[in-house]
């Protein structure tokens, strides 16, 4: 993951194509952006990307708040863009994208 949470799946050979379709018939497509925070396990370190089991059974009911508070603004398709190729500003074909 790279320091903007972007992983490979963010990748353009991955979407790039799918996104020029959907934004050209007027879809407004945004990329998740999560945090996933820390919460109380059994056994300590924490460990992170854990089943929404292991949340529930360590948080019961204060576990949808924590999911929920892990949500952040999404990215635009510009803001990935500028991840993929930071000294064009777009993506390696070219491409950009308004958000």
């Amino acid at each position: 993951m790279d320091s903007a949470g972007l992983d490979q799946a963010t990748q353009p050979t991955l979407w790039l194509n799918e996104l020029r379709i959907l934004t050209g018939r007027g879809v407004n497509v945004v990329f998740q952006h999560y945090e996933h925070l820390t919460y109380r396990q059994l056994f300590p370190p924490f460990q992170a990307h854990a089943s929404v089991l292991d949340l529930l059974f360590n948080e019961g009911e204060n576990a949808l708040a924590i999911i929920r508070s892990g949500r952040r603004t999404p990215f635009a398709p510009a803001e990935v863009a500028l991840q993929q190729n930071p000294a064009q500003g777009s993506i390696a074909d070219g491409t950009t994208f308004r958000p």
